[in-house]
């Protein structure tokens, strides 16, 4: 190929090619690429309460390597929070947690400089610093700048919240712990300076959640705003059940945000024992000496609350007396103590053998301790109402002073016989003064029987056991009469 002469066409669009593509050849190969950048927070966030946006937000600028504001440059930037009082707070862009994937927290440069809008820390604290980093057209991070230290103060009380809800409860007993409803800023920080207005508690009951047993939220329900806590310390419900749903309404000033706030629903279960309760009572019937009385003791088990203790089939009441006028004894003494079967316990053939006014019966609570196979006694007792214990119908005769001094010939007893109409529990029928006693002689030895003993056949005969049984139908008094 011959040589190109400068002036021939050919070579002129050589050159104007290599024009053209020398430059680009050389971005390539990085000879033009030490342009640097610069980035600048040249208006650093200040104003910051918790919650809300900072009134004064932040402007980042990047400058060229001549230091000029690079007013062409092609990119953007976004925010991260380097430091926080304990590294666990967020920074937020208009509603955004600027950690989720995308760079939510984004701004574009527009002339070499972007203008922050919408930024905010939810928490209270000191130490706080915003590092922007720069990124080019193409997401390459370029460079970052940190904003200076600023501090996040408490907002103004803006709602109410829960900071301590409802523990567990059971019939009639305080839930643990009781609940708290704190005066919150707009960030959720509790604003300690706050004093106005009041919290009412109650229990819901709607369609959506309504009310399991028509039980009654009890306590003091109404309390005041103290240093920005309302703090309840008596609340409970008698009616075991489930599920409840408590209403915390705050009332007496003005809020902007949530002024009424929720539980979790919750059961209340049944409590331990706390109170006996006559179900059926011996006043209730007729009580004669030694008889069962008609009516026999019948008492449940409830708890604070007022619920039976329906899983109880483990506990025992125990009776003895209260008030005992006449000394008497309560029979059978292994019926004296009795289970429960589903918190109720039934007594059953109780009595008392004496007469007498103003008795009364007390009614001890056990529990059964599984480790040492035992009861013990909780403190939980129930008096019966006093009643009398009055003669049962006539039921034997007694002889009381037997006879005794006589001698043959017809002569009257020195001491003559005394017997009693008694009932089933020994007492004396003073009520009855017509009824006769009869006495008659009944069949003995001495007067029809007699007894030889032959000696001829043995020097020496030893009695050493006589007895004479009656035949039948005769000998009323007994059937055998014994001599040894």
């Amino acid at each position: 190929m011959p040589p190109l002469s400068r002036g021939s066409p050919f070579a002129s669009m050589l050159r104007a090619l290599f024009v053209v593509l020398l430059p680009i050849w050389l971005l390539s190969r990085g000879a033009w690429a030490d342009e640097t950048y610069t980035v600048a927070v040249t208006q650093s966030p200040s104003g910051a309460s918790a919650g809300a946006a900072f009134t004064q937000q932040p402007i980042v600028t990047v400058y060229d390597s001549a230091g000029d504001i690079a007013t062409s440059y092609d990119g953007s930037v976004y925010v991260a929070l380097s430091e926080s009082p304990t590294g666990f707070e967020v920074l937020w862009f208009n509603g955004t947690d600027v950690t989720e994937d995308g760079f939510p927290g984004r701004v574009y440069f527009v002339d070499g400089v972007a203008s922050f809008e919408g930024l905010y820390v939810n928490d209270q604290g000191s130490g706080f610093v915003i590092e922007f980093i720069v990124l080019d057209d193409t997401d390459a991070t370029v460079t970052s700048a940190e904003s200076s230290e600023f501090e996040v103060s408490i907002g103004s009380a803006y709602q109410i919240s829960l900071s301590t809800y409802p523990g567990s409860a059971s019939g009639g007993s305080g839930f643990s712990p009781q609940p708290v409803v704190a005066a919150k800023d707009i960030g959720g920080n509790t604003v300690v300076s706050y004093g106005d207005g009041q919290v009412t508690a109650y229990l819901v009951d709607t369609e959506q959640n309504p009310n399991p047993t028509g039980g009654i939220l009890r306590g003091t329900t109404t309390r005041s705003m103290i240093n920005g806590l309302v703090s309840f310390t008596d609340l409970y419900i008698n009616e075991a059940g489930s599920p409840y749903l408590l209403a915390f309404e705050f009332s007496g000033a003005e809020l902007d945000g949530t002024t009424v706030v929720y539980s979790n629903p919750f059961a209340v279960g049944i409590g331990e024992g706390a109170t006996m309760e006559m179900l059926e009572t011996v006043t209730d019937g007729y009580t004669y000496g030694g008889v069962a009385f008609q009516v026999q003791p019948r008492i449940q088990v409830l708890d604070a609350g007022g619920n039976l203790l329906v899983d109880d089939s483990e506990s025992v009441v125990e009776v003895t007396f209260t008030t005992n006028p006449s000394a008497g004894k309560m029979t059978p003494e292994e019926y004296a103590s009795e289970t429960l079967v589903s918190g109720i316990c039934s007594f059953a053939l109780l009595s008392i053998d004496k007469i007498g006014n103003g008795y009364e019966l007390l009614f001890t609570l056990k529990e059964y301790t599984a480790s040492t196979n035992s009861y013990t006694a909780t403190g939980i007792t129930l008096s019966s109402a006093a009643f009398d214990v009055t003669l049962g119908p006539p039921y034997k005769l007694v002889v009381d002073t037997p006879a005794g001094g006589a001698a043959a010939g017809g002569s009257a007893f020195q001491q003559q016989p005394v017997v009693s109409l008694r009932d089933v529990g020994g007492n004396i029928i003073t009520t009855d003064s017509t009824s006769v006693v009869t006495a008659k002689q009944v069949e003995s030895l001495s007067t029809v029987k007699s007894i030889s003993i032959n000696t001829q056949s043995a020097p020496e005969v030893r009695v050493v056991d006589v007895y004479y049984k009656s035949s039948a139908g005769s000998n009323s008094g007994g059937s055998e009469t014994i001599f040894t």
